[in-house]
């Protein structure tokens, strides 16, 4: 509802919200159960983008390494539980790109790394949507839903064309 408010209702948003230009890679997550990583080269599209806490424990981050199996797919289940909410509530709003800094920047390229930081203004400007997972310590926090007390366990119910899904956020231990 508060998307398609915004798409309708404020003139910036009608432009950018839905035919904007993607970043150099984003994460495809049309697929169930698997997300992969994908070059864009110039596309326009709707995506979302993830701002989170990495924590001491940044294990999940693009790399040379990695890339190639980034690109063929991962299950969606071996994410940390910040990203897999991420991708589950871009699934029901039916946005298929998703960009995470940490899986879309090669991390261990000084050069791309110069090149995309410059870039992260328009990035988060030009996106449908920010999520911001502040709350947590980690990328395995999941997202939390804050009120002027702290983080409240809920859960959140998104309707989409096919049914229901839900979810589940909850106060993080320790």
């Amino acid at each position: 509802m508060w998307l398609k408010e915004c798409e309708e209702s404020h003139d910036l948003c009608k432009e950018s919200c839905r035919n904007s230009d993607l970043p150099q890679r984003v994460l495809d997550v049309s697929e169930d159960h698997t997300v992969k990583l994908i070059s864009v080269q110039g596309r326009k599209g709707a995506y979302i983008t993830l701002s989170n806490t990495w924590g001491t424990d940044a294990k999940y981050l693009l790399t040379a390494t990695n890339k190639a199996s980034l690109e063929t797919g991962i299950p969606e289940n071996t994410l940390p539980r910040t990203f897999m909410h991420a991708v589950q509530l871009e699934r029901c709003l039916g946005i298929s790109y998703l960009w995470i800094d940490a899986l879309c920047i090669q991390q261990d390229s000084p050069h791309e790394l110069d090149e995309q930081i410059a870039k992260m203004n328009n990035i988060f400007r030009r996106s449908s949507l920010t999520l911001f997972a502040g709350a947590g310590g980690t990328a395995h926090s999941g997202l939390e839903v804050m009120n002027k007390r702290g983080v409240l366990p809920v859960t959140v119910n998104i309707k989409n064309v096919s049914g229901s899904s839900s979810i589940e956020a909850s106060k993080p231990s320790g």
